[in-house]
């Protein structure tokens, strides 16, 4: 839950600024255009001894009799307010003095001399009410004064922005945590395989942006290479929602291009055709997944970039299903997605998160004296099953293809 909360945060930190840029600024302005409000205050002391056998408890009982509801019927009275309206505390209120001995009126509202009104109707009801209990004589020692500056109910400007700016964040975050319970997004592995219940396999950043990345560019690469590499499987499905398209074709680059220099491998873009040996189109004959490999003895691993349904249903035993799974996808979302692609075949996931492209990347140069491999028309870029390069058009406007040839190494 925290680890979901810490991404929410992460990830909707502009909600949280807005919830405290909002409520900061209209806390202050709803106390600069509230109402001044006065304050009055009137003392009631005690005359000679109390009958008690403990004075500790003389608070305590001042309080039962202020509430007992003697003193708000006559405040109610003075003031001219209906039966049900409301009088404590928000127009008189009941403050324990000092000494044990006394106690303060306090009367409020937004005008001086009502103030005072009030808080002088309050404490003789209240004395009176105190000597029916004959536990000692009380009387009212210093009558209200007219207020003459009104009280700031927030303490100042200052406080009231503070207010504001925690008011807003705790808004903010209960905002963010709502929208985490409605949604349930998938933020790591765990719950990646709790609800797909399929292994995940890596996790990796890819770059945002519609610019081609070469490998040096994903993070994770290298290991989620390993275990697929460990997998034993000769074709790879590379799946994923369709709004993560851009991101599938990015990683599917990746992926051949590592690959590729550890074993023989082809990017095949889903649903397109096998081309002859002399690379030119043959149409009209889907891609068959279980014959891929023999038919160019020079391709040993084949990934297939976007695979449509009869290709994920007529894959061969030995191919791998890896389902693409966003950072923060919502758990229905990714349930609905593995059922349509994955079953109980071998399968997997891969957790990608976005990330930025580093300022100064280049294309990685092969080994000089490695075993020389046509894998592309460009530097670090994996052959195609169709003679051309991965299609990716959102990408490709951005920048021309280069002519170069690049060497791996082949095992």
């Amino acid at each position: 839950m925290f680890g979901a909360l810490s991404w929410g945060l992460r990830r909707y930190a502009w909600l949280v600024l807005l919830f405290v840029a909002g409520i900061g600024v209209l806390v202050p302005v709803m106390e600069a255009r509230a109402a001044p409000v006065y304050e009055a205050k009137a003392v009631v002391a005690v005359k000679g001894a109390l009958e008690l056998p403990n004075l500790d408890s003389l608070p305590k009982t001042g309080d039962l009799v202020f509430r007992s509801g003697a003193v708000a019927d006559s405040v109610r009275f003075a003031l001219e307010l209906p039966p049900s309206a409301a009088v404590t505390p928000s127009k008189v209120e009941l403050v324990a003095g000092q000494d044990i001995y006394g106690f303060e009126i306090i009367g409020r509202s937004t005008d001086a001399e009502t103030a005072a009104t009030t808080a002088d109707v309050a404490a003789a009801a209240f004395v009176i009410e105190l000597n029916e209990l004959v536990v000692g004589e009380f009387f009212i020692q210093n009558s209200a004064g007219v207020p003459t500056n009104s009280v700031q109910p927030l303490g100042g400007d200052y406080v009231a922005i503070a207010i504001g700016i925690i008011a807003g964040a705790i808004a903010g975050i209960g905002a963010v945590a709502l929208l985490l319970v409605i949604r349930h997004p998938v933020v790591d592995a765990a719950s990646a395989e709790d609800v797909t219940g399929a292994p995940v396999m890596g996790r990796v950043g890819i770059p945002t942006g519609r610019s081609r990345v070469d490998e040096q560019d994903v993070t994770g690469i290298a290991p989620l290479c390993r275990r697929l590499l460990e997998s034993s499987a000769d074709v790879i499905l590379l799946a994923s929602p369709t709004k993560r398209t851009n991101q599938r074709h990015k990683l599917a680059w990746a992926l051949s291009s590592v690959l590729g220099k550890i074993r023989r491998t082809r990017l095949v873009s889903g649903g397109r055709t096998t081309p002859p040996t002399s690379g030119r189109r043959q149409d009209g004959h889907p891609v068959d997944l279980r014959a891929v490999a023999q038919d160019d003895p020079r391709d040993d691993l084949v990934v297939i970039d976007g695979p449509s349904l009869d290709q994920v249903a007529g894959r061969s035993p030995h191919a791998l299903t890896l389902l693409l799974v966003p950072e923060g996808i919502g758990a229905g979302a990714l349930r609905e997605i593995a059922e349509q692609y994955l079953d109980g075949g071998p399968t997997g996931l891969v957790l990608v998160r976005p990330t930025k492209r580093r300022p100064f990347s280049r294309h990685a140069k092969a080994e000089p004296n490695s075993e020389p491999m046509r894998v592309g028309r460009s530097s670090q870029q994996p052959r195609t099953g169709d003679g051309q390069e991965p299609v990716d058009d959102s990408e490709d406007r951005d920048e021309p293809k280069s002519q170069a040839t690049a060497t791996v190494r082949a095992r």
